[in-house]
């Protein structure tokens, strides 16, 4: 398994055809009231220590692999966070979701990000980017794990500030399973726990960014007029799709409402179709700076309450590939 990471590593370096890009999930949105220190951020001494397990299921990620380096998190302050021990830890799972044992999730986790000891420094409502030391290769069929492992000597040395990260705030993705987490404070024990204690029904808003490979993201607009809690996707809202590839290369996007069980290979594309009943709903050129973006209103009718929907796009030129999904569930308000 190694080697086979390690000749996908030095493809996806050495290839004609390099483009960074990104996936964000479950949107690409850092607009949020409400965060959460747990797992990564210090502003409490009751959570200085934590071991937290991250799932991304594999049609949110490229169907054509990719080699990911590293991810972004959006702050609630500026400020530095330090740390005696910090480690973000990547593998490939067949598992549907997570386990709260963290063994279970895990199969042969590869070290990519190490602050031990070290500190980050955080900026306020933006994306902050952890660029990892040793890039993942991801292998387009499987989901995702990433673990992140925190410990803070708040009494040696204190944070800063009161770091917290962005979370979706409403409504609670439900549809994805969520992360898992054990804490204590310092000396505790939690870092390395066995077993997550807590669950909690929602995701911190996080962008993975990838080397070679086109990608596709989704945001919405958010209706807050009397309610500091109405969703995205509501209906009357629009969502913008952004495809990521190669300067000039062609693009067409589609829609469905079902996704497949597995990505299905295309004919001359890399990686393969989420889609079940593909509707194309736009295709074009990508930019000089290898993007599009598509919009779409969603109608204000009451009967595309409940209902999730899937896109899609392909890109053909000098990156011909199946990007990720994305997904919209739509809400009433």
């Amino acid at each position: 398994m190694h080697s086979t990471r390690s000749a996908l590593a030095s493809f996806f370096l050495c290839g004609a055809a390099i483009a960074q890009s990104y996936t964000a999930h479950p949107i690409d949105n850092l607009a949020s009231g409400t965060s959460q220190n747990i797992p990564i951020a210090g502003n409490s001494a009751s959570w200085d220590e934590a071991r937290s397990h991250f799932f991304f299921p594999a049609a949110f990620l490229p169907s054509a692999g990719g080699l990911l380096t590293g991810i972004e998190l959006v702050a609630n302050i500026t400020g530095t966070t330090p740390y005696e021990r910090f480690e973000i830890w990547a593998d490939l799972t067949q598992n549907p979701g997570l386990s709260t044992t963290f063994a279970n999730n895990l199969t042969a986790p590869v070290l990519v990000y190490s602050q031990t000891p070290g500190s980050i420094s955080w900026t306020g409502n933006a994306w902050t980017p952890l660029v990892f030391q040793t890039p993942f290769a991801y292998d387009g069929q499987s989901n995702l794990v990433l673990e992140v492992r925190k410990q803070i000597n708040r009494a040696s040395n204190p944070p800063s500030s009161s770091i917290s990260h962005r979370v979706l705030t409403w409504p609670r993705r439900t549809d994805l399973p969520p992360p898992i987490w054990a804490y204590g404070a310092y000396g505790s024990g939690a870092v390395d726990a066995a077993v997550a204690q807590s669950t909690y029904s929602t995701q911190i808003l996080m962008r993975l960014q990838w080397l070679g490979t086109p990608t596709l993201t989704i945001d919405s607009t958010r209706d807050t007029t009397g309610n500091t809690a109405r969703s995205y996707f509501h209906i009357g809202a629009t969502w913008t799709a952004k495809t990521q590839g190669s300067p000039l290369d062609f693009y067409a996007a589609a829609i469905d409402t079902v996704l497949n069980p597995t990505a299905l290979p295309v004919p001359v594309l890399s990686g393969g179709l989420w889609l079940s009943l593909p509707l194309l709903y736009n295709s074009g050129f990508l930019d000089g700076s290898g993007q599009a973006t598509d919009t779409f209103q969603i109608p204000s009718n009451p009967g595309f309450v409940g209902l999730r929907f899937y896109l899609q796009t392909a890109t053909l030129g000098a990156m011909s590939a199946m990007p990720n999904s994305v997904d919209a569930p739509i809400a009433q308000y």
